[in-house]
């Protein structure tokens, strides 16, 4: 997420704080249980920026709670698989970053 939110910079140059939102915002949402939230903002976390693939799905399985999406317990298995897909899609912003940064020209 840190590299994705820098490599952000490279094109938006001037919003930090929409970085932020989603590094330091998605820390402090990932340190309550995803019970305490609605569903679709358990989808969100899940599937489209996969926070929780992070912690919540292998904590869940190693606790033996239920993962409130009803997922399979086979898919917090997948978490390797989909860290190295988000370092790979963040190493791919971040050249995609350089290529277009522009000197302060100092």
């Amino acid at each position: 997420m840190f590299v994705a939110g820098a490599a952000f910079q490279f094109v938006a140059q001037d919003a930090a704080e929409v970085q932020n939102a989603f590094t330091y915002g998605g820390t402090t949402l990932l340190q309550y249980p995803p019970t305490v939230f609605g569903r679709e903002l358990v989808r969100g976390v899940t599937f489209v920026l996969p926070l929780a693939f992070v912690n919540w799905l292998p904590a869940s399985y190693v606790l033996g709670r239920p993962y409130p999406l009803d997922l399979p317990g086979w898919v917090a298995w997948a978490t390797p698989l989909v860290a190295a897909g988000c370092c790979a899609a963040a190493g791919l912003a971040w050249r995609a970053g350089l290529r277009s940064y522009r000197s302060t020209g100092s």
